[in-house]
């Protein structure tokens, strides 16, 4: 269903929002700088929750890969909506970025979302070879909610008329006749082969698989199922199962990148280490840090107990965050940003007094295959964060820090030891901001999906996007 009348306010108000305010430049000490450049209103009706688990807001988290995604000089966002009917809908927002245009709206009414647990996040995919959007939403350990669009639409998006017509049902399946169950934190892959993969948790905090899926844009416009590749066996230190919390995995010179950190139980005080592994075929089979072949998908996924795929050893009790963010620069250096306290103290009794000695800490890959790290004292910790490079390997760190947007940078010139604020937004958001990976990607734009802060807890706010240059 499109939204009527929403589609003309929202150009209005594109047109009010896009030439009245004023560009905002911070210089900092690493003479670097970023400029908005665009402020845009999706919708001003987002979900929130009256009382949720694990927080208040749904509408943006690091984990949900992704949230916006540019193709074809289009820009989509997807989300949840409170309804004055009282129900939330999954939403698919769409605009073209050049010339720019307001956002146009289609809401999906045969699916009432009514979970208040903000794991439950929406993604979005696109096939590049095909055209196909892929949706999935709603999930904390069951059963798959998927819908994909069409061939074509996205590839030939001025050519159809932009309405739910364009999709197919919410199904529990990928492959006819193989329900997926027990599903948790689903992320679409951008394949440089113009397909598609998907990855996600089977199982709980503390106890499931890791599963990989490839869709073929290419010829079949099917999914197959990879099979695991990073399994919950083994034993470390007396548990015998656990989760692997994933940063971003992105594919970089046809290498699938892979970094995470372990859980061995639904306490976060069991998360510990840092782990990496790469795939030269796709996710068939999987190189730990030092290039040897050290699992094979299905058959011999990685585990715990895995030689060579730790990089770093921070221990259990030291509130170490899972679902950091992971990027790989023009130079093929890994890089992932995490928080934790100094893994030189002792072990901490709870996690609140872990996270209050806890600092945004960046670990680095050199194309010498060290991992080096850099603790960033001058940042003030808050939520979880992203990180991106520039043309210049410039260091980007996007993150919410008292109900603020902000951003930290960092030089190649200087090891990526200089962290420093470089911008802050005045207005209210409810969390960290989510990315759009592809259009920083392609275009060198921070564009940034976000949702104000409710004037009343529950109501529904502003979701923005909002578009930085850097200089």
């Amino acid at each position: 269903m499109m939204k009527k009348g929403l589609a003309l306010l929202l150009v209005l108000a594109v047109m009010i929002t896009t030439f009245s305010f004023s560009s905002v430049s911070v210089q900092a000490v690493t003479g670097v700088s970023v400029v908005k450049i665009n402020d845009q209103v999706i919708d001003t009706q987002g979900h929130n929750f009256s009382s949720g688990k694990y927080g208040l807001y749904i509408n943006s988290a690091i984990h949900a890969q992704d949230m916006m995604v540019t193709h074809n000089n289009y820009q989509y966002a997807v989300y949840y909506s409170k309804e004055s009917n009282g129900k939330s809908y999954v939403n698919l927002a769409r605009r073209k970025l050049s010339p720019k245009s307001g956002w146009s709206v289609i809401t999906f009414t045969d699916y009432n979302f009514t979970s208040n647990d903000t794991h439950n996040t929406a993604v979005i995919g696109i096939s590049r070879a095909d055209g196909t959007i892929h949706l999935a939403f709603d999930h904390h350990n069951n059963d798959l909610h998927y819908r994909v669009s069409q061939q074509g639409v996205a590839n030939n998006p001025e050519s159809v008329v932009w309405s739910t017509n364009l999709f197919g049902p919410v199904t529990s399946q990928l492959i006819p006749g193989q329900t997926e169950t027990k599903v948790t934190y689903p992320r679409f892959i951008d394949v440089p082969n113009g397909n598609l993969q998907f990855i996600r948790r089977s199982g709980g905090s503390g106890d499931g698989d890791t599963i990989l899926y490839t869709y073929n844009g290419n010829s079949t416009h099917s999914w197959k199922k990879n099979g695991i590749i990073i399994s919950s066996e083994g034993n470390y230190n007396g548990s015998t199962s656990r989760n692997a919390y994933l940063d971003r995995p992105q594919y970089f010179n046809n290498k699938l990148y892979l970094t995470w950190v372990w859980r061995e139980a639904p306490d976060a005080m069991t998360n510990h280490d840092i782990m990496f592994a790469y795939s030269e075929d796709y996710g068939a089979t999987w190189k730990n840090n030092s290039g040897t072949v050290v699992a094979t998908t299905e058959s011999d996924p990685m585990k715990v107990s895995t030689a060579g795929l730790k990089v770093r050893t921070i221990n259990q009790n030291h509130g170490l965050m899972n679902h950091g963010y992971s990027y790989v620069d023009d130079k093929g250096r890994v890089h992932v940003v995490t928080s934790h306290a100094p893994e030189g103290n002792p072990n901490y009794s709870t996690w609140e007094l872990a996270r209050a000695d806890a600092k945004y800490t960046h670990y680095w890959r050199g194309t010498d295959k060290v991992w080096r790290k850099n603790v960033m004292n001058s940042v003030p910790l808050g939520s979880r964060s992203q990180i991106v490079f520039d043309s210049n390997n410039t260091g980007l760190m996007i993150f919410n820090q008292g109900n603020r947007v902000k951003i930290a940078a960092a030089t190649e010139a200087n090891n990526w030891n200089d962290w420093g604020l470089i911008y802050t937004n005045n207005a209210m958001y409810s969390q960290s901001p989510s990315l759009d990976f592809q259009r920083w990607k392609t275009e060198g734009i921070l564009s940034l999906l976000t949702q104000e802060i409710p004037a009343t807890t529950g109501a529904a706010s502003e979701i923005h996007e909002y578009d930085f240059r850097i200089e």
